[in-house]
């Protein structure tokens, strides 16, 4: 929900400080896709948490949940520079800082997601080996 919000806002703050960039089609595209992403990550973390909630196996829910959501934070990130141009980058307490710096501080910080609470690799590997039954190499 967070996601959606933070979205709505960066698409609002793109129409004050960049509004040609909204017209661009790969862009709106990159939007949608967004829209999109925020709706699946949200139904597979109901879905994880429906299963742990009932006391029933939650793989591969769990871990793949956690990449989607590093992946979704990236994917914003990435977004809100393309969006918002260098005024979306200027960092916290800058005169012409977008937001207050807040498109920054997603942008430095992005990578932490696919750090924090297990790398991506590490999920990868879980997933292989767990829910795909793939052999290790």
């Amino acid at each position: 929900i967070a996601m959606k919000a933070d979205l709505q806002s960066m698409i609002a703050s793109a129409r004050a400080v960049n509004p040609t960039a909204l017209q661009d089609p790969e862009l709106r595209e990159r939007i949608a896709r967004a829209h999109t992403q925020i709706e699946f990550t949200r139904l597979l973390n109901y879905r994880a948490l429906s299963k742990i909630l009932r006391g029933e196996p939650n793989w591969p829910e769990v871990p793949i949940a956690k990449l989607q959501w590093s992946y979704l934070a990236q994917t914003l990130a990435e977004l809100a520079v393309d969006l918002l141009g260098p005024a979306g980058m200027m960092a916290k307490g800058a005169p012409d800082a977008v937001d207050n710096g807040t498109w920054n501080r997603l942008y430095v910080f992005q990578r932490y997601t696919s750090i924090g609470a297990g790398t991506t690799e590490v999920q990868k590997n879980i997933i292989a080996d767990r829910a795909i039954k793939l052999p290790r190499r």
